[in-house]
This record gives structure tokens, C-alpha cells and sequence, in this order.
């Protein structure tokens, strides 16, 4: 937070800083760092500006006021990624009402454009969805995803990754119910994850998964967790995705796999944990095991 508010209070600063930073990560020969220029001058806040808040909204309103829309076809994808970073860096500090405001005028801007839809397109997707995003913003991100799939100019081929993610994004998205996907029970026999009356917790998992052996004593030892699968409240179930080969789980949970589910789930890290209402609807997605717990054991 706080190096966030001194990019907020000196731009231009920070901005060599953020720079140095990127372009360290970038290809060298020896021992040469390769620096990137930024891909235009970024804005700086107004020192009068109040505070932290206002100070953001006014950069979602004119971060994007450099760039030349109307002339550029591509761009340094490179530089383009790092642009878009310092701009959806600033998102959680943001009003709801300049976000949208912002992401709608942005999209806007490049709609027409078939190449600067595709590069918007790879450095939301590495910004807001991927492995590497700092934080998770699919409302955001759909709006990216639908302007590419409806951009009559960019080709089937570049479309279908994204149209992809598209798909598995509506299909799990919170609210709805969790998409049918084929699970067995260890041992091989049917299994059906109909509405039970409880709360689920569902975690897809593999036993090559990171934190794997955390994960399962996270569960384990929840109090709380434990309290709400005796009292009949809440059903812990984890989905392998791949073979099995420990069985030494606690008797409470229910341990299922399936071959399909990772095509159907969007699963963007493993293990990935959802959160289920006695419905069967999806309540929270793509968790790790300890907000999952911290979000169970809320009062």
C-alpha cells in the first residue's frame, strides 16, 4: 500500500522504478539488462487531489489519454503488458463506478481495432487471469473476452483460446449451479454430486499439486470445518484429477475423482477450492485452502 501511494503521489517516479523492476525480468546477455521504454508517458495525479481514492479515479479517467488509438495498429506487446499492469494495479483502490467507467471507454477505444483488440486481449488475460495476475477480476476480464469473441475482424483461430475461457468462465461462474462433470467414488463406482442440503466445500486437487499435504491438514484440523460436517451443516469433498494413490483421508470427507472436470472447471490454480450452497450454487470459486477456511469460519 504504501508504494502504491507514492506512485500515486509522484508518477513519473515511481514509473522509473516500475520500469527498472520489469526490465530486469527481460532477456540479458551478459549481464546486460535489456530496458523496455515505457509505451507512452504515463499520467500523474494532481498533488491537490485529496486522497489515495480520488487521486486513482482520476488516473482510471486519464491513464489511457497518451496513447494514440487512432494511429497504432500494434504495439511492444512487452511494453503494452507493462501499461496494462500499472493500470489494473490500481483497481482495487479504484471507486466500482471509475472502473467500469474506465474499462468501458478503454474497450471502446480499441474495438475497432483487430490487432490492438488481440494484444489488449493477452495483457488482460496476463494481468487479470493468468498465473501471474496479482488478483483475480473476472468481471473485468470478461469484458475483454467479449470483445475479442465478437470482433468480426480478428480471426476464428486467435478467438478460440479465448472463447475457451469464455465458456468455462460462464459455466462456473458464482451463482450458477456447479457444472455436471463425470466423478467416482475411489474405488470406481458412480457418483452423483446432487444437492444435498448442505453447504460443499469442493476442492480439485492432484497429488502433485503444491501444498498438497498443507492442504489436507488445513482441513484437517479446522475446528470450525470439523464442527459443521458433525452437525450435519457442511460436506468436505475433494476431486482428484488424476490417479490416486494415498487413502488415508479422514472419514468425513468424501474423496471422488474425475477425468473430466479440469476441462469443465475453471480452475486457474491447484488445488482450487469452490464453495457451494445447499443448492448446489456456486457461492466462491477458485480459492486456496486457507481463504476457503477464513470464508467458512466467518460468523
Amino acid at each position: 500500500m504504501n508504494e502504491f501511494k507514492k506512485y500515486c503521489l509522484s508518477f513519473a517516479a515511481s514509473l522509473a522504478i516500475a520500469v527498472t523492476g520489469f526490465s530486469a525480468s527481460a532477456q540479458s546477455l551478459e549481464d546486460d539488462v535489456i530496458v523496455i521504454p515505457p509505451l507512452f508517458e504515463y499520467v500523474e495525479a494532481p498533488e491537490e487531489l485529496p486522497d489515495l481514492t480520488s487521486k486513482v479515479d482520476y488516473l482510471m479517467d486519464n491513464f489511457w489519454n497518451p496513447f494514440d488509438f487512432k494511429n497504432s495498429t500494434t504495439v511492444d506487446q512487452n511494453a503494452l503488458n507493462h501499461a496494462f499492469s500499472v493500470y489494473t494495479d490500481m483497481i482495487p483502490y479504484a471507486t466500482e463506478k471509475k472502473v467500469k467507467a474506465s474499462v468501458k471507454k478503454l474497450i471502446e477505444n480499441i474495438k475497432k481495432n483487430p490487432g490492438l483488440t488481440v494484444q489488449f486481449m493477452k495483457a488482460a488475460e496476463e494481468s487479470l487471469y493468468g498465473p501471474r495476475a496479482k488478483f483475480w477480476a473476472d468481471e473485468i476480464y470478461m469484458s475483454f473476452l467479449e470483445n475479442i469473441i465478437s470482433n468480426k475482424k480478428v480471426s476464428e483461430g486467435k478467438k478460440k483460446h479465448y472463447r475457451d475461457q469464455y465458456d468455462l468462465m460462464m459455466s462456473s461462474a458464482v451463482g450458477r449451479p456447479l457444472p455436471s462433470f463425470t466423478v467416482k467414488s475411489i474405488n470406481g463406482d458412480v457418483y452423483r454430486l446432487n444437492p444435498n442440503g448442505k453447504t460443499r466445500l469442493v476442492g480439485f486437487i492432484t497429488e502433485e499439486s503444491d501444498n498438497y499435504k498443507y492442504t489436507n491438514l488445513k482441513l484437517d484440523i479446522s475446528g470450525k470445518l470439523n464442527d459443521m460436517i458433525d452437525d450435519n451443516k457442511l460436506e468436505v469433498i475433494l476431486v482428484f484429477l488424476n490417479d490416486v494413490q494415498a487413502k488415508n483421508w479422514p472419514s468425513k470427507w468424501t474423496v471422488l475423482k474425475s477425468a473430466d472436470a479440469s476441462g469443465i472447471m475453471d480452475l486457474r490454480m491447484l488445488p482450487s477450492f469452490y464453495i457451494l450452497d445447499p443448492d448446489n450454487r456456486i457461492v466462491k470459486k477458485n480459492l486456496n485452502v486457507d481463504a476457503a477456511i477464513d470464508y467458512l469460519e466467518l460468523p
